[in-house]
């Protein structure tokens, strides 16, 4: 659901006119929606992005300052610099392990192969090269774009649900939110009949080969028959859990838990926060990761946390954590894979 792209330099170099800052925020918008950029060099000083950048056309260049600010970004090693004697197929090789999107100036877009006809091809199998200015006419584009309100439909594997719709968001995120009233009354539910949704959540966190480790906040009800120790008997059996977790990329769960009636009054949604960046509403919560096959079809939406449309659920949830009156961070056990 999250596209890694990166952008060809040259484009900056292009002359200004309103067209031209058109293109720049459509491809902005597009990141805010469903994109990661990756910044492409080793470190900001010496990329070939940040010096074009400032060269960039006023009106230009303070858009996408801002946007670096706000929007989720990352780096690939490989700085993107075709310009010295190389194929290329070996540019493409060496971005394709950090990036799925390359969006070229036309002129370099046409000598790596785009006919003048299309607005993107895959190259390596694997990348996806196109045109600036049409990067949501990118196939990868257009189905991270569909999945943005698509449901989670019921029968689908677990492991595809993950594979499609987290995945990505949790690789390029160092901690995770999960606001779910009745998350660990289903890790209890669940204990000795296959993962719950907080299990596979966390096995899948533990188990990620990129980025640092991640911490996991999980901000969930308590049900109005649970004794005192009822929750010490469920917080034991995470812990347990979490000691058993192979991996190395899930740091620790930070436990927030409240009664039902914060939830009904504020919270009356569930959701996954990836970051401050984007906010993953999912109507049946961790339901859909429980099992090996997703039980009922689940409505979601994805939306970008420092935009406006998300200003009252940002305030919802500083609330539902000030009145959580059991809270316990618990540490993941670092174990080799």
């Amino acid at each position: 659901m999250l596209v890694p792209f990166t952008l060809d330099p040259d484009v900056f170099s292009n002359t200004y006119t309103q067209d031209e800052l058109y293109r720049h925020e459509k491809l902005i918008e597009l990141w805010q929606q469903v994109g990661c950029f990756m910044v492409a060099g080793s470190s900001e000083s010496g990329s070939r992005f940040y010096i074009a950048l400032n060269d960039a056309p006023t009106a230009i260049r303070k858009r996408w300052q801002i946007a670096l600010k706000q929007l989720r970004r990352s780096c690939c090693v490989v700085d993107f610099d075709p310009d010295e004697n190389n194929e290329s197929s070996e540019w493409i090789s060496k971005l394709s392990n950090s990036v799925e999107v390359i969006s070229l100036e036309a002129t370099r877009a046409f000598c790596w192969g785009l006919p003048e006809d299309q607005y993107s091809i895959t190259k390596n199998g694997v990348t996806e090269i196109c045109r600036f200015g049409h990067e949501s006419e990118a196939a990868i584009f257009k189905r991270a774009r569909l999945l943005l309100n698509a449901p989670i439909e019921e029968g689908q594997s677990v492991h595809q649900v993950w594979v499609e719709r987290f995945q990505q968001l949790a690789l390029d995120s160092r901690t995770i939110v999960v606001t779910d009233r009745y998350a660990l009354e289903n890790f209890v539910k669940h204990r000795g009949a296959g993962y719950s949704g907080l299990e596979r959540l966390m096995m899948e966190l533990a188990s990620l080969q990129k980025g640092k480790p991640r911490n996991l906040r999980l901000i969930t009800g308590l049900p109005p028959e649970w004794s005192h120790t009822d929750l010490s008997q469920a917080v034991e059996n995470i812990e347990n859990f979490c000691v058993g977790l192979r991996g190395r990329s899930l740091r620790e769960l930070q436990l927030f838990c409240g009664e039902g009636k914060i939830f009904c009054d504020h919270a009356h949604y569930r959701s996954i926060r990836f970051d401050d960046y984007q906010l993953f509403h999912i109507d049946t919560g961790l339901e859909p990761l429980a099992g090996e096959r997703v039980k009922r079809t689940c409505p979601t939406s994805l939306l970008p946390w420092n935009h406006e449309v998300c200003k009252a659920y940002q305030k919802v949830e500083k609330e539902v954590l000030s009145q959580c009156r059991f809270k316990r961070h618990i540490p993941c056990q670092i174990l080799s894979i």
